[in-house]
C-alpha cells in the first residue's frame, strides 16, 4: 500500500501544479520519465530494497501521467458532451491496455 499512497499524494500535486501554471505537457514527459527510471531500476537489478524504491517510482509516475492525459483529453475536447465522453473513454482503454497485457 506504501507505494500507492505516495503516489496518490504525488499525483494530487501534480495535478495541482499542471492547473496552476497551465501545462500539462512537460508535467506529462517528467512523470513519464519518472516512471521509465523506475521500471529500469527493477529490471535491472535483483536488488530488494531497490527494487521496492523502483515500485515507488513506476507507480507514482504511471498514475500522474494518466490522469494529467485525463485532464488534457477533457479540456482540449470540449465541443460537445458526447466527444467528451469518446475521448475520456479511449484514454481510459488505451491506459489501461498495459494493465491487460
Amino acid at each position: 500500500a506504501p507505494p500507492y499512497l505516495v503516489g496518490a499524494l504525488i499525483t494530487f500535486a501534480m495535478a495541482y501544479n499542471s492547473d496552476r501554471v497551465n501545462e500539462r505537457g512537460w508535467h506529462i514527459i517528467i512523470s513519464m520519465a519518472v516512471a521509465i527510471v523506475g521500471f529500469v531500476i527493477s529490471v535491472a537489478t535483483l536488488n530488494v530494497p531497490a527494487r521496492y524504491f523502483a515500485s515507488f517510482l513506476y507507480i507514482a509516475g504511471c498514475f500522474t501521467g494518466n490522469s494529467l492525459v485525463f485532464a488534457w483529453g477533457a479540456s482540449t475536447t470540449s465541443q460537445t458532451p458526447e466527444k467528451r465522453a469518446c475521448a475520456t473513454a479511449i484514454i481510459n482503454v488505451l491506459g489501461q491496455a498495459g494493465n491487460i497485457w
